[in-house]
């Protein structure tokens, strides 16, 4: 049953966040007017609105950061607003860059009405020294063994055309982790870009959403269920993808009022193989993988292995194991393996916990060659500092770097540590060195980097009790992070040491004061017991 416009007409919207800010949002214009033209063929009266989409490649490395992650929670109340505003019959909302994704799909399920989520697609990608990676790039600039018309030679060459990072970062891997879900048409979320296909699958999902219209459903909270949410981790795992999906598919359980933490996400990846050989951690990119059969490939072989449900609704009216049964198989694949010969029995992600993170941490292995670490904490008590030292060189192997309070409140919200990653990789010691911090890394980040440690220490968790020479050890193999320091210190020193409290204003300070920990969500769009 619809609910009617005032005029009488059945009418839904077209929310995309199409700018020309970066090369991933700039084809989501061209697909949203293929899309509402899906919608009119079928009758359905069709509106196109924008939301905003704050471009991480700019932000990295400053104070702009801190909107990142905030803008997924305004993108989500952005789509609630319209359609609640305009009394909406459906949502298709169409997103790129990382934070695009999971901030459209949050609005989608606090609307709960029929809805269909497309991914704008990747950037095609090519290769370059340092394999492809600008950002590491920069930091060989930095210390003199790189020019600038090199790097500017190197950007040009790796990225040439529209969509988002050609590697299995954050925005690739949330594309993935929702057609999983079932909130997208099968194999729409592998198509470049660039690639004007990508149009005929905008129209498709526009005829698909009127028929959903006038049906009823499903609708999102129908397929939103906590299977479903397992389904979308595994996925993440057996591609190797961002950390960044550990905090993003909880805040979508959060909109469904489905439980599902960071410990919840964890167990799947645990169990699940990692498969996909992709970039940043592997060696192929995403036009190679969806050559050797993408996602719809990965979905097929970890539902035949029982790695996923598969009678699961979808925005297609069949399950899961429906609609991916019959995808073909290349005769040989060497990017996407079967759960036999895996690369990793377990995932490419690794949630650890321990007496450092009692509420949990996260930590991207897929390529990883070091699985265990132990050295004397460096502090820092924010990013700018610890990456003036880094690109000074002023640390040493075998360290475990600390940057805190950089938190979802301590931030406040959550700074991405990108540069500081890659400066460290590019100066050679990414397997060197271990990183920790209560912020978020890309999922372009690779190296002994542990991110999300939770309590924040803006909630007084143990990060913020650290101190120059503390012993710290991560563990992958027993997946523990823990600090040599009995409880009794621990106990002692959160009496004496004072919290760090952010001193801001308007949209952050009101994210500071109801942004979820990390291990719900880090969302502010939900209240709950998790806040």
């Amino acid at each position: 049953m619809t609910t009617r416009h005032p005029m009488g007409t059945v009418t839904a919207g077209v929310v995309a966040a199409a700018n020309d800010v970066a090369p991933c949002n700039l084809t989501l214009g061209r697909q949203a007017e293929a899309a509402r033209a899906g919608l009119l063929e079928r009758g359905i009266n069709a509106t196109r609105s924008g939301v905003i989409s704050v471009t991480d490649g700019i932000a990295m490395g400053t104070q702009a950061m801190k909107a990142s992650l905030i803008s997924r929670d305004h993108i989500a109340s952005a789509v609630q607003m319209r359609a609640e505003g305009e009394q909406l019959d459906g949502v298709l909302a169409i997103g790129g860059c990382d934070k695009t994704t999971p901030g459209l799909v949050m609005g989608i399920c606090l609307v709960n009405q029929p809805a269909i989520y497309l991914f704008g697609g990747s950037a095609i990608g090519g290769r370059g020294p340092f394999g492809g990676n600008v950002v590491e790039a920069i930091s060989k600039v930095a210390i003199g063994e790189l020019g600038e018309e090199e790097l500017e030679a190197m950007a040009r060459r790796v990225f040439p055309t529209p969509g988002v990072c050609a590697m299995q970062a954050t925005a690739n891997t949330m594309g993935s982790a929702v057609e999983a879900l079932g909130l997208s048409l099968p194999g729409s979320s592998g198509t470049p870009a660039a690639w004007t296909s990508r149009d005929a699958i905008a129209r498709a999902a526009g005829r698909r959403l009127a028929e959903l219209i006038a049906d009823g459903g499903p609708r999102p909270k129908d397929i939103v269920t906590l299977p479903a949410l397992e389904n979308a981790a595994a996925v993440v795992a057996a591609t190797g993808g961002s950390t960044n999906a550990a905090l993003h598919l909880p805040a979508i359980a959060a909109t469904c009022g489905v439980k599902f933490d960071l410990f919840d996400v964890g167990r799947v990846f645990e169990r699940t193989p990692y498969l996909a050989d992709l970039l940043p951690g592997g060696r192929h990119l995403p036009l190679e993988f969806l050559a050797a059969g993408g996602v719809p490939l990965v979905i097929k072989y970890l539902l035949a292995d029982g790695y996923m449900t598969g009678d699961l609704p979808t925005v297609t009216g069949r399950t899961i194991a429906e609609e991916y049964a019959n995808v073909p198989e290349p005769r040989k694949n060497e990017v996407i393996h079967r759960a036999t010969d895996p690369i990793l029995p377990s995932g490419g992600v690794t949630v650890l916990s321990g007496n450092l993170a009692p509420d949990g941490a996260v930590i991207k292995n897929a390529g990883l060659q070091v699985r265990q670490h132990r050295g004397p904490a460096r502090i820092f008590e924010n990013e700018e500092s610890c990456m003036e030292a880094v690109l000074a060189s002023r640390y040493r192997a075998g360290d475990v770097i600390v940057i805190r309070n950089e938190g979802p409140v301590g931030g406040p919200g959550m700074r991405e540590m990108l540069g500081v990653t890659a400066a460290i990789y590019g100066q050679g010691a990414g397997e060197h060195v271990a990183l920790l911090t209560d912020g978020r890394f890309s999922g372009g980040t690779r190296g002994l980097c542990v991110g999300h440690v939770g309590p924040e220490a803006a909630r007084g968790g143990p990060i913020g009790l650290l101190k120059d020479g503390d012993m710290i050890e991560v563990d992958l193999d027993v997946k523990t992070l823990v600090v040599e320091l009995s409880d009794n210190e621990l106990h002692q020193r959160s009496v004496q040491e004072p919290l760090i409290q952010p001193t801001t204003s308007g949209v952050l300070w009101k994210y500071a004061r109801s942004a979820s920990a990390a291990r719900f969500g880090a969302t502010a769009v939900v209240d709950g017991p998790h806040n």
